[in-house]
C-alpha cells in the first residue's frame, strides 16, 4: 500500500462533501459518488442512544452542510480506492455506520462487517444499512463486543460505555453506582426532564477478530477501530489477522479519560503495531486543514489526544 501524505492532505482540504438534513432522512453526498442515507425519524430519539439518537448525533457532527465529519477518513478512502478494488472491510465500533457507508459509496463493490457493541444502537444501525441497499456493498451487522478474549459474559452498556470481565472492558462499575445513576435518570424522567440514559446489563458474546475471521472465513484488507479506549485489546485479538493478511488499519486514538479506557496508552498501540511491521501516519481526522506526520515509537510528538492513526 502506498499513501501519498501530501496528496492526502490536499484531498482532505478540498474533497466535495455535503450534508443534507431532513427530519425523516439525512443524506451525505461525496464528490461523484452515490448518496448515503441515515435515519433521522423523530420517534427514534432516545436518551439511551448516544447523542439522543442518530438524527441528532449526525446533525451535531455536521454542524454546517459543507463542514464534514472526519474528512481525513473520507479523503483516505478516496485516495486508496484504486489500490483496493475489492474492499473487504471490518468496522469495529460502527455506531450509526458512517464510516462503513462512506467506504461503500466510494469503493463501490465491497464486503463490510460492522461491529456495534450497544444493542440499542445496533437496531438503528441496521435501519441505516437497509436505507442504503442501493449501494453495491454486502453488509453484515454484528452486535458483539470485540476484544482479545472469546467468552459469553454479562456486559453493562450505556451509550459508548461497555463494562465486562472484572475490568477487562475498562474500570469496573459498582452495582451501587449503576443503581445511583439509573435512579437519577428515573427522577429526571418522572419530572419531565431528559434523562441521562440507563445502564443496561445483558449477556453477550465477547469475541476476538482472529476467531471471528476464522469462523467466517473472512480475509480483510481494511480495518477501522473506534472503541473509546479499548483499541489495544481489539488489536491484541487480531494479531493473527494482521500478521497473515496485512491491511490498512485506522485506529482512533483517545484521551486517558475515554469511556472504555483499559490502561493502555496510544503509544502502547503504536508500539504494538510497529512490532508487527506496520508504519503509521498520524494527525487530526476532524479538521479539513490537517497536518499529517509519519511517526514511530521514537517520535517526540504528543499523541495522547483524540486523533487518527493510519497503519499500513
Amino acid at each position: 500500500m502506498q499513501i501519498d501524505v501530501r496528496k492526502l492532505e490536499q484531498l482532505t482540504a478540498s474533497l466535495p462533501i455535503r450534508f443534507l438534513d431532513d427530519r425523516v432522512r439525512q443524506s451525505i453526498i461525496i464528490a461523484d459518488c452515490e448518496p448515503i442515507y441515515f435515519s433521522s425519524a423523530v420517534e427514534e430519539g432516545s436518551e439511551n442512544l448516544p447523542g439522543g439518537g442518530c438524527g441528532e448525533n449526525m446533525r451535531s457532527a455536521y454542524s454546517h452542510p459543507d463542514k464534514p465529519y472526519e474528512p481525513l477518513i473520507t479523503a483516505l478512502f478516496y485516495l486508496i480506492k484504486e489500490q483496493l478494488p475489492n474492499l473487504q472491510m471490518m468496522d469495529v465500533g460502527a455506531l450509526w455506520g458512517h464510516t462503513s457507508l462512506v467506504a461503500a459509496t466510494i469503493f463501490g463493490k465491497s464486503t463490510i462487517h460492522l461491529f456495534e457493541m450497544n444493542p440499542i444502537t445496533t437496531e438503528v444501525l441496521k435501519k441505516n444499512v437497509k436505507f442504503n441497499e442501493h449501494l453495491k456493498a454486502k453488509f453484515d451487522v454484528q452486535n458483539v463486543v470485540l476484544s482479545d478474549i472469546d467468552v459469553t459474559t454479562n456486559v453493562t452498556f450505556k451509550h459508548y460505555t461497555a463494562r465486562y470481565g472484572k475490568g477487562k472492558g475498562g474500570s469496573n462499575l459498582s452495582p451501587i453506582k449503576i443503581l445511583r445513576e439509573n435512579f437519577k435518570s428515573w427522577l429526571k424522567r418522572t419530572f419531565q426532564h431528559d434523562g441521562r440514559g440507563d445502564y443496561i446489563t445483558s449477556q453477550m458474546r465477547v469475541r476476538s477478530l482472529d476467531n471471528y475471521c476464522h469462523e467466517k472465513n473472512f480475509v480483510t484488507n481494511l480495518i477501522k477501530i473506534d472503541v473509546e479506549g479499548s483499541q489495544y485489546a481489539v488489536l491484541e485479538g487480531a494479531r493473527q489477522v494482521l500478521s497473515q493478511h496485512p491491511s490498512v488499519v485506522l485506529v482512533e486514538f483517545d484521551t486517558a479519560d475515554s469511556a472504555n479506557n483499559i490502561g493502555k496508552s496510544n503509544r502502547d498501540v503504536l508500539q504494538l503495531m510497529q512490532s508487527m511491521g506496520y508504519r503509521c501516519i498520524w494527525g487530526d481526522h476532524r479538521s479539513r486543514n490537517v497536518h499529517l506526520r509519519q511517526i514511530d515509537t521514537s517520535s517526540k510528538v504528543d499523541i495522547e489526544v483524540n486523533s487518527l492513526a493510519i497503519f499500513y
